[in-house]
């Protein structure tokens, strides 16, 4: 405690017990205790500077030999409050401190595939990380040299969220449902391949990123220039996806038969 802190208890000290002497002035009662209480205190203060003298020279320049006169003044002062009171001075509530947490934004849209089969997202704004709580039910990543496309594909039956961070650090969230694999290939370009067979697709010009949304189902094996060469793994539906720079990407449904 500074010197400045301490004069302000003295002082706050001072004016409770002036402000106690009017009542002193009219209840008997409480003079008498007051009186007891300041008997009590001096001759306690008689035994403490007895055993102050008799005390070797550093003892008696320790700061600590003011702590027991300093703690009998206080509790002077206490019994003092509570008969002028009627009771204990008021209890104040501890105020807690909360640190204000960032709400989550919910999920801002929908997203709903098959497993072994996926989508593009496009957003309006470069991204700069995507992520997927549970791997197990669906994966993202990055497509293509655009940096605004995310290949969304579903492994297994199960609901996930995909959250896309964009670079100016705010996310998107988004709620994925994965459904069962699909027994024949939706859409209209449809491609089938028999396992082990490979087939080239040639684009009408040159992509910048090639994926399949389940590789253990169908595989790429070369994606140089404009030409596509994929190869069947095994047995199922899947999808395979051709991105171009500056346009909408290419998406064949791919049924890989034994």
């Amino acid at each position: 405690m500074s010197c400045e802190e301490t004069r302000h208890a003295l002082q706050t000290l001072a004016t409770r017990e002036f402000a106690a002497l009017d009542h002193l002035a009219s209840c008997p009662a409480c003079r008498a205790l007051a009186d007891a209480i300041i008997d009590e205190e001096q001759q306690m203060h008689a035994t403490i500077d007895a055993w102050v003298q008799q005390a070797p020279p550093r003892a008696r320049r320790s700061p600590w030999r003011y702590a027991l006169p300093a703690a009998l003044a206080l509790a002077a002062a206490a019994a003092l409050w509570l008969v002028v009171q009627g009771g204990p001075p008021p209890e104040t509530t501890p105020r807690s401190l909360s640190v204000p947490v960032a709400p989550v934004k919910p999920p801002a849209d929908t997203l709903d595939l098959a497993a072994g089969l996926g989508l593009v997202l496009t957003t309006p704004r470069p991204i700069a990380s995507v992520r997927v709580d549970d791997t197990t039910v669906a994966g993202a990543a990055r497509l293509g040299t655009e940096g605004n496309r995310v290949h969304l594909f579903g492994i297994a039956e199960g609901q996930t969220v995909l959250t896309v961070t964009f670079r100016d650090g705010e996310p998107n969230r988004y709620a994925v449902t994965v459904g069962p694999r699909k027994t024949e290939a939706p859409g209209d370009n449809v491609l089938a391949i028999a396992v082990g067979e490979t087939q080239t697709i040639t684009p009408n010009r040159p992509a910048d990123a090639v994926v399949t949304s389940d590789p253990s189902t169908l595989a790429v094996r070369d994606a140089a220039g404009a030409a596509v060469t994929i190869e069947g793994l095994r047995p199922g539906i899947t999808d395979l996806v051709i991105a171009f720079p500056g346009t909408p990407p290419q998406v064949y449904q791919v049924n890989v038969t034994p």
